[in-house]
């Protein structure tokens, strides 16, 4: 008898094939093998009368909004075992909001009324982090992280809905259980340091963890952009991480954001330019990078657009597209290093990409004119290598371009997972 798996084993998430990270636990239950395509694994040579197990493993989430899953092992002529339209416990059916922790800080600072904030669960259950934000007939609690059994909630998910009650600090809630059903009872109470939560009898209590009473103002926490180049690097300007005791960079992956902890690695004040270096242990290299990079100067009248996270604060945390021409080949004051252009950029947009219409990487935004309307600049890429030579020998540019030939929102499309918001705090 032989009996195997090979690349012919695929998971069915929804209506698409997509091939996962399988594993196989052995006989003996102790060890445990991968099992991916092309791999092959199993064993030869059984003998009579003794018995063989396998159990395959799943290993990784699934994506948003599914609800049944396949596994389909075509290779037919010899066993072809499938499992059919499993149900998930994976629903879909909460108000989904663009906040994340930074942007609830954010709202916690223009608004703070002694009740907004966030709060974390010391309670044994779940263990949520959830953000208070003012609505229009109340306030909102979003979903900002959780333990482990709460793999079917993002960040930005509705939690609960409060309406206010005739008594003062208690509000009556529309709450939604750890599997997203709405709770028949709900209420919440607050007294100024937590939280309490009282769900069908149940009582859950959250400690109040921002803004602590030492927390200073928004002028401490500010935002810029940054383009991914090799390896886990960011480019960026100086100014934007000047004075930054703690960096959080952000990338949106499918609709989905990830946060990850970043250093700056070098610098270069002369040029406003900086380099971030991705240090967390989540990072992982999404895909190949899909631009190129174009270190001759261009010309005068090239068509170009930037990217980047504009004022988050009241403008949202989604990428902005802003497109223009090159006006000049030299920027402020006859500046050599930078090139003036047409794009309106604002606060935020410092830091991010400028492309020409090839899907080629030709600036960095730094700048806008304060005194002309649609006058910004950009710091050519030619001064960006030489930061990055300073510090490595290695190539840290992509080189293949792979989005030459597409329209505009082909390409902004494929570039969107690679322009960062970079997020700063004194400490």
């Amino acid at each position: 008898m032989n009996y195997f798996t090979s690349g012919f084993t695929h998971i069915k998430v929804g209506p698409y094939y997509q091939i996962r990270f399988l594993g196989a636990l052995s006989n003996d239950g102790n060890s445990y093998h991968p099992c991916e395509p092309d791999h092959g694994w199993g064993w030869s040579n059984c003998k009579p009368g003794e018995k063989y197990r396998y159990t395959l493993v799943f290993d990784g989430r699934i994506p948003h909004g599914y609800t049944n899953f396949t596994m389909v092992d075509e290779y037919t002529p010899y066993h072809g075992y499938s499992f059919w339209n499993y149900k998930i416990n994976n629903p879909d059916i909460v108000e989904k909001t663009e906040y994340n922790e930074y942007s609830v800080k954010q709202h916690v600072n223009d608004y703070n009324d002694g009740i907004v904030g966030i709060y974390e669960e010391v309670s044994e259950k779940q263990g949520y982090k959830l953000g208070c934000i003012k609505s229009e007939d109340g306030y909102k609690l979003i979903f900002l992280g959780g333990d482990n059994s709460l793999v079917w909630w993002y960040q930005g998910d509705l939690k609960a809905h409060l309406r206010t009650t005739s008594t003062p600090g208690l509000y009556k809630a529309i709450w939604h259980l750890a599997n997203k059903d709405i709770a028949d009872e709900a209420y919440v109470g607050f007294d100024g340091s937590s939280m309490q939560v009282v769900v069908g009898g149940s009582q859950s209590n959250y400690l109040k963890t921002y803004p602590a009473h030492t927390d200073v103002s928004a002028e401490q926490m500010w935002s810029g952009s940054g383009i991914e180049i090799e390896r886990g690097h960011i480019i960026t300007n100086y100014h934007v991480v000047d004075g930054a005791g703690s960096i959080i960079v952000q990338r949106v992956v499918n609709d989905r954001e990830e946060q990850f902890v970043g250093e700056v690695v070098a610098t270069d004040k002369v040029n406003d330019l900086a380099v971030i270096r991705i240090t967390d242990t989540k990072y992982y290299k999404y895909s190949q990078l899909p631009y190129s990079v174009k270190f001759a100067t261009s010309d005068v009248g090239e068509s170009c657009y930037a990217l980047g996270y504009p004022m988050i604060s009241t403008m949202g945390t989604e990428m902005k597209l802003t497109t223009g021409v090159i006006s000049s080949r030299s920027g402020f004051q006859g500046d050599v290093s930078t090139y003036q252009v047409s794009v309106p950029v604002q606060p935020g947009n410092s830091g991010g990409p400028l492309f020409n219409y090839r899907g080629e990487l030709i600036g960095i935004i730094n700048a806008k004119h304060t005194n002309a309307e649609n006058v910004s600049y950009a710091i050519k890429t030619s001064y960006v290598r030489n930061l990055t030579e300073s510090f490595t020998n290695e190539n840290l540019f992509p080189t293949a371009n792979l989005i030459s030939s597409k329209d505009l929102p082909g390409q902004v499309k494929s570039i969107k997972p690679f322009v960062y918001m970079i997020l700063c705090a004194k400490h």
